[in-house]
């Protein structure tokens, strides 16, 4: 998450490198390797991205969509072997450690405020959606040249489900057929590579922080550059020659869009050993203390502090600095007793709930506990995440009967919004007898609207008229008259639109924006439920039943579509 102002002192210290192009110049140094911080990669697309929105649209309207970050993540990615560098590992996060629960609740409570702020500030208005928006106007070379920024905090959230819905098509969708229908510019006729999905064996899951995952690779490969927007990669200790590069400092010194392999990009690298040995100290980490210790004094008296602390070598080290380097212990990492490939397919927020219930330690004493992903939805009303409440309990339920779950659980902890807080709900978890009552239950919606939608059967809008039938049995127990395409559209107000001079406008509002909540929270849950069974014994009997049918759920960037990509689903636009 990063020490503030940690990386400004330092980058006057940073080094040029180049990427691709001819770099014979004895002064300028190349990258050839590298290991990404996948979180970090997919919010600096996402900004750029949001940067390239028209300034005529809507602020809902400007918010990348999880496809089109994804897409752009895997240009990124293709853009770098084409500049010749090898990507080793693309690591994401499985799990965040219990000390850093209190700076993820602050996170969410920014988000909620801004979110609150923007609700309040357009209540009254519709039109939040346009009736054509266009794809985001992007060519291969935005994705090096940063993007700018007004200096305004933005006015909504990021797309809370993007990363994993890039984790997930990274592993599963970009085969050769998808790459190439979805490169930018001129790539597609250069793209060589034959492999099928090039980035499933080197996209990671860790069980911890994607940064410590980074390092620890970076230690037992000396020369490796970490792409990253983290400073707390500075903080670790992984030897001499590895550097970190942050992605802001990207730009194109030549770019021929005919032939991006001829092009030279540019970047600024740090590499913390020889920044200590400069600052004569002998690890950044002793900075990087001082400076959370007080984060605005200035770099000279940082590195006063800094070889204070660290020259006396006679006297004990202290124990809050002891306490501030746990946390970049890379060596507990690497002797973790979890092995990775259990969490491959699995949703992050999922990964960390896995972690708590069935292999570390360090989470014996609590209750297992999952932080929801932040809805954009109408602060003012019920949150999205009250809808698909049942299948979630459901899921849950079924991770006491994982064979290497140590300890049953009789509760798992919720993190939504409730109101204008965040409140922490204690989800009771069903016997076993009531498990099969509530699968039997979502088999016979699913039969239900099987039999009213046959031509429908598994596709997007299917699953999309399973939620609303999930969210009316919410509200009254029984399911609505009539669930067919005509219902979904009426749900989301796909109607709402007039004709002016000729043109078409819209007038959807935030009556729509939450529907359409409401229903990300149903299909959200049902992937969680669908995944948990994986974890568990499930070939036969009525939760086998209900794997083989959720085995159908589209991926996460198409269950998570924004609103005009649904209703362009409805029209098959």
């Amino acid at each position: 998450m990063g020490i503030p102002n940690l990386s400004r002192h330092l980058a006057s210290l940073s080094e040029p490198i180049v990427f691709g192009g001819s770099h014979d110049g004895p002064s300028t140094n190349s990258v050839r390797s590298v290991v990404i911080d996948g979180p970090a990669l997919v919010y600096h697309v996402h900004s750029i991205l949001a940067s390239k929105g028209s300034s005529r649209l809507s602020q809902i309207d400007r918010q990348p969509s999880c496809n089109e970050v994804s897409v752009a993540v895997m240009n990124y990615l293709v853009l770098l072997k084409t500049l010749n560098i090898s990507v080793l590992k693309i690591y994401f996060d499985g799990a965040l450690p219990l000390h850093k629960r209190d700076t993820r609740l602050s996170r969410l409570e920014k988000s909620r405020k801004q979110l609150e702020t923007f609700c309040r500030a357009t209540s009254r208005e519709s039109g939040l959606i346009s009736v054509e928006r266009g794809a985001v106007a992007i060519w291969p070379r935005d994705l090096f040249q940063g993007f700018e920024s007004s200096g305004k905090r933005p006015k909504l959230p990021e797309n809370a489900f993007m990363v994993s819905a890039v984790i997930e098509d990274l592993v599963s969708r970009w085969n050769i057929s998808e790459i190439k229908s979805n490169l930018l510019g001129n790539l597609a006729n250069l793209y060589m590579d034959d492999t099928d999905h090039p980035w499933s064996d080197i996209c990671e899951v860790v069980p911890g922080e994607a940064d410590i995952a980074c390092a620890a690779l970076a230690y037992r490969e000396p020369g490796l550059a970490i792409l990253t927007s983290d400073s707390d990669l500075l903080v670790y200790d992984f030897g001499s020659s590895s550097s970190v590069i942050f992605f802001n400092t990207f730009s194109t010194e030549s770019w021929y869009d005919k032939d991006p392999s001829q092009s030279t990009v540019r970047a600024m690298s740090i590499s913390p050993g020889s920044v200590s040995r400069r600052l004569g100290i002998p690890a950044l980490s002793y900075f990087a203390y001082e400076l959370s210790l007080d984060p605005h004094a200035g770099f000279r008296e940082l590195i006063r502090r800094a070889k204070h602390a660290s020259a006396e070598s006679s006297q004990p080290v202290p124990a809050a600095y002891t306490e501030f380097m746990r946390q970049y212990d890379f060596q507990c990492f690497q002797n973790g007793s979890l092995d990775p490939s259990l969490l491959r397919g699995i949703d992050v927020r999922l990964s960390e709930l896995l972690v708590q219930c069935l292999w570390t330690s360090e989470y014996l004493e609590e209750t297992p506990r999952i932080y929801l992903p932040f809805l954009q939805e109408d602060h003012s009303r019920r949150c999205g995440w009250a809808e698909g409440s049942r299948i979630r309990r459901l899921a849950f339920s079924l991770l006491n009967f994982n064979p290497t779950g140590v300890v049953k659980y009789s509760t798992i902890t919720e993190c939504t919004r409730r109101g204008t807080r965040f409140c922490f709900d204690q989800v009771a978890l069903y016997t076993r007898e009531t498990i099969d009552l509530e699968a039997r239950r979502l088999l016979d919606i699913f039969n239900h609207i099987q039999t009213a939608n046959p031509q429908e059967d598994g596709s997007p809008i299917f699953w999309r008229i399973f939620a609303i039938a999930e969210i009316h049995l919410n509200a009254t127990d029984t399911l609505p008259p009539r669930l067919d395409k005509q219902a979904l559209a009426s749900f989301l107000g796909f109607g709402k639109t007039k004709k002016i001079n000729n043109s078409s406008s819209s007038v959807v509002g935030w009556e729509e924006i939450h529907a359409l909540a409401q229903m990300q929270s149903v299909l959200y849950s049902l992937r969680i439920l669908s995944q948990i069974i994986t974890t568990v014994p499930h070939s036969q009997g009525l939760v086998g039943q209900l794997h083989a049918i959720l085995s159908t759920l589209p991926p996460l960037h198409v269950l998570m579509r924004s609103y005009r990509e649904v209703r362009d689903e409805f029209y098959n636009v």
